[in-house]
């Protein structure tokens, strides 16, 4: 039997062969810090640095902002004479009790509304925002917190509600920081005009609530140790929030800190802040929080590099490395067809994500792939055409990504117009953008990427203890034709058991909600010690396989558990589970999630009538436009059912629509302790 202390030591072992994530420390971003001799002179107070042009400056406002000028005013004249919104002590109090988030709507509006008015009025101006946003400086300037409802708990209290003695920067707070410091860059000399006090009790707002709390080092084993790195809980990992935080504290120390010792204290402090957590980072390129949370986790590394490399003049660039084109390209690798993504962990089924930043990651660390992933987004089959990125003006992006989307604007324009000179007809280019991308396999995420004619397959080993885990080793992803076979299910509206004790109580946690085996009746256990070992893959044959049962806990009795995937022609693959147990509980079951009707053996699917030992799936793509017959045929002593399941979650349903199917295999209670189950899908 494979206990969890023998899976821990064989995850550990695969982490050290070769190259170690751990051992091979990666301190890039300080040492080339470090290595500049006169930093006082390179860095000043200031925000000269900035790569935009002074707001009195309308001509250059003019050009920069002309493709994106009808989204930006649109928007901006919704938060005209916006009622700031007050966090309520009662909202404090009754999130603590519920966890219910639109408690903290308030704060995330308020961010909305600053990061809108802030590009609006850099678009027009004319000082027809320039109120409201006064209005809002202010207003935010005199908050106890900028955190959300959420992460006020990391104070020393460990309640929800915030204490005025007590700053914490966390995800929330930090982004409204830079926005705060954006807003400030631009407009303090208007400020100034109006009340010198008005730019002055902002500055000491951000003083309060970033710059202090970050430089005090007692803050690293208490409130900010889930980020800071340099006092990390042992056993777990640094996440998103590292880099995350990291760059929007630096962007608030480049534009507003007046102290020079200070400045450069923040920037050696965060810069060592960054490699600790690129250290832990597994160095395949992989994200190991998933697909979904790469925005925030290699997007966030990507602005901070960019960011220092624009505050350095170009003395700090760690952009044009292997490591980052492949931390880039692993969102391009990924993303399958029509809109569908490797979803596993805290992600969406059809999150693409932002084509902006694809672009300038891929066009600054010299990845055609990622630059091209970003123009195929981008990209209008029925016009002929490339659009314009639309600019996120949620609140989670902030104001700093929007600028820098304006930014590379024109070099976007120009590599749309080289591609289709290149190809020769605008059709051409297009098909182009993608036809280079190859199968990949992430030997130290264990995840596998495989694609062979109209067969798109991801699989995974890896652990139960991963960032944003789902407990889902050895799960699978399917696409036939750009049609979705098996899904993942990915993450519903984030709740108070989300991130707590009962996260996995929640169905879409759950293993039996993958594409997995519940092993005599029982399912995954969550932790890094439940975890596949000798897991494979050969990109050649289109192979992939793990042994599963460490991901299970004793009671299931398994001792070997061989999951393997493997594409057998140009529309069909194969599913195989070898297994040994040492006794037996209760009956196995092999659950596979589909997106689409079932037909089990002697039931019909439109004119087709599923024969013996078959059965049918229709299958469509997201849009109903295209649609197929999918036949699955198995071997082994296992009968099938089908549970429907209505989705009643509207972030879950926006990708998958109202419904999913469950279709399960189930052995006898006394089947043998050795065997194989082998399932096969192959597209009409």
């Amino acid at each position: 039997m494979l206990n969890t202390k023998t899976c821990a030591a064989l995850f550990l072992s695969l982490l050290l062969m070769g190259f170690s994530a751990r051992s091979a420390q990666y301190t890039g971003f300080h040492d080339a810090y470090a290595a500049i001799p006169d930093k006082a002179a390179v860095f000043r107070p200031g925000g000269d640095w900035f790569p935009y042009p002074a707001y009195r400056d309308r001509e250059a406002w003019d050009r920069l902002t002309g493709p994106f000028r009808e989204q930006i005013l649109k928007r901006g004249k919704q938060y005209l004479h916006f009622n700031w919104e007050l966090q309520r002590a009662s909202a404090y109090l009754e999130y603590e009790k519920t966890g219910d988030r639109k408690l903290a709507l308030p704060e995330e509006n308020n961010r909305k509304a600053l990061i809108a008015l802030t590009l609006a009025e850099l678009c027009e101006g004319k000082g027809r925002f320039l109120p409201d946003l006064t209005d809002g400086l202010w207003f935010l300037a005199q908050q106890y917190s900028w955190a959300h409802f959420e992460h006020t708990k990391y104070q020393t209290s460990r309640r929800d509600l915030p204490t005025q003695d007590e700053q914490v920067i966390s995800l929330h707070g930090a982004n409204t920081g830079a926005c705060i410091a954006v807003a400030w860059h631009f407009f303090h000399e208007e400020l100034d005009r109006l009340d010198p006090s008005i730019s002055d009790a902002v500055w000491r707002a951000v003083e309060k609530q970033v710059f202090i709390p970050f430089l005090d080092e007692s803050k690293d084993s208490t409130s900010h140790a889930i980020w800071t790195g340099f006092k990390h809980p042992k056993g777990r990992r640094l996440n998103n929030w590292n880099p995350y935080c990291n760059h929007h504290v630096l962007t608030a120390f480049l534009l507003m800190e007046r102290d020079p010792d200070r400045l450069l204290r923040a920037l050696d402090r965060s810069t060592r802040s960054l490699d600790i957590y690129m250290s832990d980072l597994l160095p395949d390129g992989a994200c190991e929080e998933g697909p979904g949370y790469w925005d925030m986790s290699f997007g966030k590394v990507y602005d901070y590099a960019r960011t220092l490399c624009d505050a350095s003049g170009g003395r700090i660039n760690l952009l044009d490395s292997e490591r980052f084109r492949r931390m880039g390209e692993f969102k391009s690798k990924t993303y399958l067809a029509d809109g569908w993504v490797m979803d596993y962990g805290d992600g969406l089924p059809r999150d693409v994500g932002s084509a902006a930043i694809f672009y300038r990651f891929g066009k600054d660390c010299g990845s055609r792939e990622l630059s091209d992933f970003a123009l195929y987004l981008l990209g209008d089959p029925s016009h002929k055409r490339f659009r314009t990125p639309w600019l996120n003006l949620g609140q989670l992006d902030g104001t700093y990504r929007q600028l820098e989307t304006m930014r590379y604007q024109k070099d976007m324009v120009s590599d749309e117009e080289a591609r289709v000179r290149e190809a020769g007809s605008w059709e051409e280019a297009f098909q182009r953008l993608r036809a280079g991308v190859t199968s990949e396999w992430y030997p130290f995420t264990e995840q596998a990427v495989l694609r062979r004619g109209d067969v798109i397959l991801t699989t995974k080993g890896g652990s139960n203890g991963e960032s944003h885990n789902h407990n889902d080793v050895g799960s699978g992803i399917l696409l036939l034709d750009g049609l979705p076979v098996l899904i993942d299910p990915g993450v519903g509206t984030y709740v108070k058991e989300t991130f707590g004790p009962k996260r996995y109580t929640i169905w879409t946690m759950r293993s039996d909600w993958h594409n997995l085996p519940q092993i005599a009746g029982v399912n995954q256990r969550e932790g890094m010690s439940f975890c596949a070992r000798d897991a494979r893959c050969d990109l050649k044959a289109c192979r992939f396989s793990a042994d599963i049962a460490g991901a299970y806990p004793a009671e299931s009795g398994c001792k070997t558990w061989v999951r393997s995937y493997e594409i057998t022609g140009p529309r069909s693959v194969k599913v195989s589970d070898r297994f040994t147990l040492t006794e037996r509980h209760g009956a196995d079951c092999i659950n596979f999630i589909i997106r689409g009707e079932v037909a089990l053996p002697g039931e019909s699917l439109g004119s087709l009538k599923a024969r013996k030992n078959e059965i049918l799936l229709g299958v469509r793509d997201f849009a109903g436009k295209r649609s197929g017959v999918v036949r699955v045929s198995w071997t082994g002593p296992v009968k099938p059912q089908k549970e429907v399941k209505v989705i009643d979650d509207p972030r879950i349903a926006k990708g998958l629509g109202k419904e999913i199917t469950r279709l399960r295999f189930f052995s006898k209670a006394d089947a043998p302790l050795s065997g194989t189950y082998s399932f096969s899908f192959t597209l009409d």
